[in-house]
């Protein structure tokens, strides 16, 4: 990149269009680092996750039952299936509990296309009303915009429907997110200890007794009582 074609559109700014360079350069690297700080830290949650699958293959490990990394993973993911159908049964009964009052609510007032979401009949009407409004100007243009309020929160008995079941559904789909999202942990785990448990390798040799049989991995930590 040669630095003198930018020059001179460098010196063709104005002080407010740099200060804008200099925070939108800011910003970056901010949105960089929380986008580095969250994939950490959902890296760590999955894997504290994954061991519930650790408590689940113990007694079959330590009792030499499973003959290899495959028999184990066969073993592991079955049990992984058991724990999400397990999981999975109170958001699923908690989005039914949702569904039944939706349904049954507009049975009773034969109003099927109420909207859950607007200001008149939705639950918009618990929340402020904003208009995106131009911020700053860069280069002669529009570039920056912030929300102006311009409407207040107007509760209304129409939307009472709304406010029962939008919550009611969110949590469904926030929790059963969450216990997807386990159930993919325990699946990376079953590969990872699939590898450290049952494969040879030459770091298990000794000269005078010859290969000596791997032994469970220390990942594989006994559950405590």
């Amino acid at each position: 990149m040669n630095l003198n074609n930018w020059l001179p559109f460098l010196i063709s700014l104005n002080e407010d269009d740099k200060r804008i360079i200099i925070a939108l350069f800011l910003i970056l690297v901010l949105v960089i680092v929380l986008i580095g700080l969250l994939g950490n830290g959902i890296a760590k949650l999955m894997k504290w996750q994954g061991y519930a699958i650790d408590h689940a293959m113990w007694e079959m490990v330590m009792t030499k039952v499973l003959r290899d990394k495959r028999h184990f993973r066969r073993v592991a993911f079955k049990k992984n299936h058991q724990i999400l159908f397990k999981q999975s049964w109170i958001p699923m009964i908690i989005a039914f509990i949702g569904t039944m009052v939706f349904v049954i609510w507009h049975a009773v007032d034969g109003n099927w296309s109420q909207s859950l979401f607007d200001r008149e009949t939705g639950i918009s009407s618990l929340f402020f009303e904003f208009e995106w409004r131009p911020f700053m100007s860069f280069m002669e243009s529009d570039f920056l915009f912030y929300p102006k309020a311009i409407g207040d929160p107007v509760p209304t008995m129409n939307a009472l429907l709304s406010y029962f079941v939008i919550p009611i559904w969110s949590i469904a789909i926030v929790w059963f997110f969450v216990v997807v999202q386990c159930y993919l942990a325990r699946i990376i785990r079953v590969f990872t200890l699939s590898h450290s448990i049952y494969t040879r390798k030459l770091d298990h040799y000794h000269n005078e007794r010859g290969f000596i049989e791997p032994q469970p991995s220390a990942d594989l930590n006994k559950p405590k009582n």
